[in-house]
């Protein structure tokens, strides 16, 4: 992170970061500029905001969810009515929603990556 030191703004259209030398992390159409801040991952879209809500990002091909406040959520999440896991590791892949599979706790969940409730473990 370019720090000396930057700082959250917020304006009409959502949240950006801004540099210490005037500057913004952007992404690319379809894939994600990541920044580390104060221990947590955010997402930034091209136009340079803070991305919210799910996010598929093309790079990593995968589903994330953005929390406004806490930035990418791992681990266990209930998300409108719903659980997901979010992968936990440190490996690269942290984040990442897991679909159609087990989860390390033995769980498997559906297609959207909701817990499957009748699949048991």
């Amino acid at each position: 992170m370019n720090d000396g030191y930057s700082h959250w703004i917020k304006d009409a259209r959502g949240w950006w970061l801004r540099y210490s030398d005037g500057t913004w992390p952007m992404g690319n159409t379809g894939a994600f500029h990541w920044e580390k801040v104060n221990g947590r991952w955010w997402a930034f879209g091209a136009e340079g905001y803070l991305s919210t809500g799910w996010i598929y990002d093309t790079l990593y091909q995968g589903w994330f969810y953005m929390d406004e406040n806490q930035g990418m959520l791992t681990g266990w999440q209930f998300i409108n009515g719903k659980w997901y896991y979010l992968n936990s590791n440190q490996d690269g892949s942290a984040g990442i929603m897991y679909s159609k599979r087990r989860t390390p706790d033995g769980w498997y969940v559906k297609e959207d990556g909701s817990w499957d409730e009748e699949a048991g473990r």
